[in-house]
């Protein structure tokens, strides 16, 4: 998803700070069309001084989403995964599953948010 906002500055001390985000693998930032930089995973900041200008300044932000919640496992009881392998998708015992997980009957999916 991209967002974009017209802001106005009076100086170019700035730096965009995502404290915590959640379900977000990415954020790309672009000041008046310059590419800022990504931030990776949970936290971070990018220096955006190069990029400013006194005045108006266009800011686009896009977020880049976890496949989670299309592609799977749905059933996991601990929900969120970063240890995900065939065995994730079983609940018994198979060829591909010798130790089944904690299995919930519901939909767990992943929260995402930028809060």
């Amino acid at each position: 998803m991209t967002v974009k906002k017209e802001i106005w500055v009076e100086h170019m001390r700035y730096k965009f700070v995502l404290p915590h985000k959640s379900g977000i693998n990415a954020v790309g930032v672009k000041i008046n069309g310059q590419d800022c930089g990504t931030l990776l995973y949970r936290y971070g900041e990018l220096k955006l001084s190069a990029a400013l200008k006194r005045g108006q300044n266009s800011v686009e932000l896009t977020f880049v989403n976890t496949l989670r919640n299309v592609l799977g496992p749905h059933h996991l009881e601990e929900g969120e995964s970063y240890d995900v392998s065939p065995a994730s998708f079983y609940k018994e015992k198979c060829v591909f599953c010798q130790k089944p997980s904690r299995w919930n009957e519901n939909y767990c999916l992943v929260h995402m948010s930028l809060i």
